[in-house]
């Protein structure tokens, strides 16, 4: 019984005689064609040229005499010649003087061309006339060839025929035996060992082999017992270990001496599709060499090796500790190879977890702290000699968490970073410094004018409303930019100065950026000691309050004063109060300053009473201060001066009414039923004063001097501050003008309805005895009108 696929001894000797005879036949065939075709060929030549020769020589007289009539007769006798399709005269030019074709001749390709040149003896000279041009037509030629083809291949199917047939009946005697002896082997193969051997009774060769494949049954058939034996208690042996390598959680697979796959477990497979059982294993090789080469060639080696593999599984990657080493019996018999990994993919994915948020902050995805301060310590090792560093700090962040929840704060600060990153080069380094502070590092000489055109960017972009969670933010940033050079190279210096120029951005109004001049660290080293001797001062009389008198616009009488904070020192002399009272809000001293101006003001408003004075004195409260510790403020003040209430007023802006109104309306409230009077300063510059006024407890307002100052020379000053007061009137206010400086202002301060005016027109703010000289003097004499 023949395999599948497979060919019968027979047929393929048959197949192989055939193919010979067929291809000496066709050698045959093909040199008997070409000498045909050569001879054929050869014949056509020799009549071409006879032509040409004879028919040129006998129209030469007559084309010398111009007898056209005889050359025509003798040139049209030419197609007696069956083959020839077309006779042609060329000029000495080349050109074509006289042509004639054969009746039915075409423009066929198959045509030979035979030339002569026609000459005439004329006077012993030789006159050249031109040219005989005969073509031949090959369909003769080509018909005689394929003719010959015809016969051969007929002769070639013939003897092939005969042969093969001959061969086949011949060989049927031979192959039928040997077919049988093979199927008998199939038999043994199967441990069919009754069947019997067919042959043994010949006397050839055949026979013998038949005798020798009938003792091989035999001993086949006793072997096949002990293997039976053998195999059953091998197949227990083998399925406990099977069971035990089958039952782990890791993948191993076990290769022969042959290099060949004898066994893969269940989780090898789920995991390792490249191995198969009864697979070989052939090292691939290549200048780049997956994991699973480099295991596949320590299999292969029979090497000890310990490498981490990692691969991708249904969209996922896994990561496996693989591991291979040799398989060898008592004697160091190669006995194979054996591989074993184990998944460690969780821990894989907890420790890339652990590096990255080492190295990046979760919220926003950007790099940290740490890898900036990496990054700085290797700038040595940059090839580049110039470093550039900006911070940015989101203005008002606090208030947006605050007022519209972190979930949206959280939502901004993403959204920055993504706009930082949008606007960088992929050299530079985004990072989050923490809470609403990035940085932007950044190498090569025009890094300082590439991170400022970066800010730039920002600023622009983050003009407008931001739209986040459905909601329209309104934010901006701050940020300083420094620069340094390997010469000077100082991480310290560098980042304290790009810190100073954000001071700088944030101290000139928000929303804009500073370079570092070396200009700041005066200025910083100025308000570091500022704050140092602020911060003395505090404790001793060298902060103290000057008192500036409030009068009445229609009589002149003196109707309050507000106590102002004076700061005189040794070492840096008189300080304005628009130097270090935003220093001392910056350096959280402004609860001290306050409290020390407001015990003084409680002190001094108690004395006064006691002339008679019972007008109140008016203290600056900070917007910082409204966060709950004003009340408490407030109180320890109260009780420690045994002041009245009613002998205070609080000056209060509308940016603490920005901060949450809610809070700080509940705030105000209470003082006000405390005894407190409260007078909102500086209005008018305001976005929405009119609307503030409508929602706060206040009673005063103080109209902003950039109203004052013009109002005796402006109309359009007049009218705002005529409308600011009928509107105080309105809702049960009085209305100050605070900033006049001359008569003419209080003249027209006076028209526009004010009820108080307060500025240097009554005479700048003085010391406590002189400011009680004042009190005592009652009507100050110059401002006696009508």
């Amino acid at each position: 019984m023949l395999r599948s696929g497979s060919r019968s001894f027979r047929t393929k000797l048959v197949l192989a005689a055939a193919a010979t005879v067929a291809l000496v036949q066709i050698v045959g065939a093909l040199v008997d064609i070409y000498a045909g075709f050569s001879r054929l060929s050869s014949e056509m030549d020799v009549k071409g040229r006879l032509v040409v020769e004879q028919t040129s020589a006998a129209i030469a007289r007559p084309l010398w005499d111009f007898d056209d009539a005889l050359v025509e007769i003798v040139l049209r006798g030419l197609f007696a010649i069956t083959d020839i399709t077309r006779v042609t005269i060329l000029t000495i030019e080349g050109d074509i003087g006289t042509e004639f074709l054969a009746d039915g001749a075409s423009g066929s390709k198959a045509t030979r061309f035979y030339r002569h040149p026609i000459v005439v003896e004329d006077s012993g000279t030789l006159e050249n006339l031109g040219t005989l041009e005969v073509a031949f037509s090959t369909a003769g030629l080509r018909s005689a060839l394929l003719g010959v083809i015809f016969h051969k291949t007929i002769l070639l199917f013939t003897v092939l025929t005969v042969a093969s047939t001959a061969l086949f009946v011949v060989l049927g005697r031979l192959s039928k035996p040997l077919e049988e002896l093979r199927n008998a082997v199939y038999a043994i193969e199967r441990e069919q060992f009754e069947l019997p051997v067919p042959s043994r009774d010949r006397q050839d060769e055949i026979g013998a082999l038949a005798n020798a494949l009938d003792e091989l049954r035999a001993r086949e058939a006793e072997l096949a017992v002990f293997r039976r034996i053998n195999t059953e208690k091998s197949r227990r042996e083998g399925s406990r270990i099977q069971q035990a390598l089958q039952s782990t959680r890791d993948a191993v697979v076990l290769i022969d001496e042959t290099d060949k796959i004898i066994f893969i477990n269940a989780v090898a497979s789920s995991y390792f599709a490249e191995f198969s059982i009864g697979d070989t294993l052939v090292e691939r090789r290549g200048d780049e060499r997956s994991r699973a080469d480099q295991i596949r060639s320590a299999l292969l080696e029979r090497r000890e090796i310990d490498i981490e593999v990692s691969i991708k599984l249904q969209g996922s990657t896994r990561h496996f500790n693989a591991r291979t080493g040799p398989i060898v019996d008592s004697e160091g018999t190669d006995l194979g190879g054996l591989f074993l990994a184990s998944d460690f993919t969780e821990q894989f994915e907890h420790s890339r977890e652990a590096s990255y948020l080492a190295s990046h902050d979760p919220l926003t995805g950007l790099l940290n702290r740490r890898q900036m301060d990496l990054a700085l310590a290797g700038w040595t090792e940059k090839a580049d000699s110039t470093i550039a560093v900006m911070l940015v700090d989101l203005d008002h962040f606090k208030g947006i968490n605050d007022t519209l929840g972190h979930q949206l704060g959280d939502s901004l600060l993403v959204a920055v970073a993504h706009l930082l990153v949008e606007l960088s080069m992929s050299d530079d380094l985004v990072i989050r410094l923490g809470g609403d502070e990035f940085a932007i590092l950044t190498y090569g000489q025009n890094s300082e004018r590439h991170l400022e055109g970066i800010v730039s960017r920002v600023i622009s972009t983050m003009q407008g409303p931001i739209l986040l969670d459905d909601r329209l933010v309104q934010t901006s940033i701050s940020a300083g930019i420094a620069c340094s050079s390997k010469a000077r190279g100082d991480i310290d210096a560098l980042m304290r100065h790009a810190d100073l120029a954000l001071y700088e951005a944030k101290k000139a109004g928000r929303g804009r950026y500073e370079i570092y001049k070396d200009q700041l660290s005066a200025t910083h080293e100025r308000r570091r000691k500022m704050e140092e001797y602020l911060q003395a001062a505090l404790e001793t009389d060298r902060v103290f309050p000057v008192f500036q008198v409030q009068t009445c616009i229609h009589d002149g009488s003196v109707v309050g004063f507000e106590a102002l904070a004076r700061w005189a020192d040794p070492d840096l002399g008189m300080i304005s109060p628009v130097e270090f009272i935003p220093l001392a809000e910056s350096a959280q001293l402004i609860a001290p300053l306050t409290r020390k101006i407001l015990v003084d003001a409680c002190t001094t408003a108690n004395e006064w009473s006691e002339t008679g004075f019972l007008h109140r004195i008016a203290v600056n409260i900070s917007p910082k201060l409204f966060d709950g510790a004003v009340l408490g403020l407030l109180e320890d003040c109260l009780n420690l001066t045994g002041c009245c209430p009613k002998r205070i007023e609080l000056e209060i802006t509308e940016s603490v009414l920005l901060s949450n109104s809610s809070e700080v309306k509940k705030e105000i409230e209470i003082l006000r039923s405390m005894g407190f009077s409260i007078a909102l300063d500086d209005f008018g510059i305001g976005y929405s004063s009119l609307n503030y006024l409508r929602k706060f407890p206040v009673d005063k307002i103080k109209i902003d001097r950039t109203f004052v100052r013009n109002v005796a020379s402006s109309a359009q000053s007049r009218a705002i501050v005529t409308a600011i007061a009928q509107l105080g009137h309105s809702l049960g206010m009085k209305v100050t003008g605070e900033g006049a400086e001359t008569l003419e202002d209080r003249m027209a301060l006076k028209g526009c309805g004010v009820d108080v005016i307060q500025g240097f027109v009554d005479g700048r703010p003085a010391i406590k005895s002189d400011a009680q000289q004042i009190i005592l003097n009652g009507l100050m004499p110059q401002l006696a009108v009508n």
